[in-house]
């Protein structure tokens, strides 16, 4: 077996895209030493330090990191080259496909009612059309939750059980509590609410905004700290902003972004994890932070109503019912930290992952 991926994302930016590729392929690589693995993309460091340099894995380095080039051109001609078994897209593989392709599609909320007014409407006619194509004409068709998975059947009129699901998972970064308070003091931080995601409307910055104001943490010794980088403009948020005290904006740190082992002092180190967001396909960071035994409050709703293991999962959408869910989970002297970790650790691995999607590309292959 020979799969070909696109892994443009690799040294771009951190987010679920490269989070998933590299979790998934590392798994793979070691589990099938026979496969063949060719990774593609314009950043041939990072994809080496992502992948390493197994005797089953090589690399093809793009000279452009130009979207429409690497789709229109680059890609179709390495696929005719090299006449792979599969070569794996997330969200979009090109028009001219010559191989097979597999493709993840990690959700389509930008088609929903209630989250179509989060997008730009260019955004949702260009994507709207070049994900169905690339569904209805992938060999194999993948989605990282049972939420995608539905969304993509109702959407596409594709049967349940030819869209193969291979969730996220977490590998948490084994960090002693005293290491990570050092790091993070760095950053002038002691006691800390911590959200990590990029900064778009659908997000809910404002809401644990308004939430954090309301039960008055920062007069209490707490600061809000938001990590990651500002994609769309939320207007809400800018006029809460504006309208905010300067003690407020005193307790309030934002960081495009911070290196990957500070990123998991953050986690460790935080009093408590809040991820509002008003829908996800999946949701990686709150089980990152609970992997490593931090508190967590997670919006319930989508393909998050799944993380039942979380005892403050709940409706994000109002300030007085988030706040309420803040407090009581930072007076909880009895949160079920370690308990919570070991059920992430047992149900979401990525090995779990790799198996089911060897399984769907080779079913002769059953162990």
């Amino acid at each position: 077996m020979k799969i070909l991926i696109d892994a443009h994302k690799i040294g771009e930016k951190h987010e679920g895209t490269s989070t998933h590729l590299t979790g998934l392929y590392g798994a793979m690589m070691a589990l099938r030493p026979n496969w063949e693995f060719v990774f593609v993309g314009p950043y041939l460091g990072p994809m080496q330090q992502a992948f390493g340099r197994e005797s089953n894995c090589r690399y093809i380095e793009l000279t452009s990191a130009n979207k429409w080039r690497r789709l229109l051109w680059d890609l179709p001609r390495i696929m005719r080259r090299e006449q792979p078994d599969y070569t794996h897209f997330q969200y979009i593989s090109p028009l001219w496909q010559p191989s097979p392709t597999l493709v993840t599609i990690h959700d389509l909320l930008f088609l929903e009612p209630q989250f179509k007014g989060y997008f730009p409407w260019t955004y949702r006619w260009i994507n709207g059309l070049l994900f169905r194509l690339s569904a209805v004409r992938a060999k194999r068709l993948c989605a990282v939750s049972k939420y995608a998975q539905g969304q993509l059947s109702q959407r596409y009129g594709i049967a349940p059980d030819q869209i193969t699901i291979t969730p996220n998972a977490v590998k948490a970064q084994d960090m002693d509590l005293e290491e990570a308070k050092k790091r993070v003091a760095a950053y002038d931080l002691d006691r800390f609410i911590l959200f990590v995601s990029r900064v778009e409307p659908r997000k809910n910055h404002k809401t644990l905004w308004r939430a954090f104001e309301q039960l008055g943490l920062n007069e209490k010794g707490y600061k809000l700290v938001f990590v990651g980088k500002r994609e769309w403009i939320d207007p809400e948020l800018d006029q809460i902003m504006d309208t905010a005290d300067s003690k407020m904006h005193q307790a309030v740190l934002w960081l495009d972004e911070v290196p990957h082992e500070d990123l998991w002092a953050f986690f460790k180190a935080a009093d408590l994890f809040v991820y509002p967001s008003l829908g996800e396909g999946f949701g990686i960071p709150p089980l990152e932070a609970a992997s490593v035994g931090t508190k967590v409050v997670c919006a319930k709703n989508t393909a998050m109503v799944d993380f039942d293991f979380f005892p403050y999962l709940t409706p994000a959408d109002r300030p007085e019912d988030l706040a309420q869910s803040l407090s009581d989970a930072l007076m909880d002297q009895h949160y079920p930290s370690g308990q919570i970790a070991q059920i992430i650790q047992t149900k979401y691995h990525w090995e779990a992952s790799a198996l089911t999607l060897i399984k769907a590309l080779s079913p002769d292959e059953t162990k």
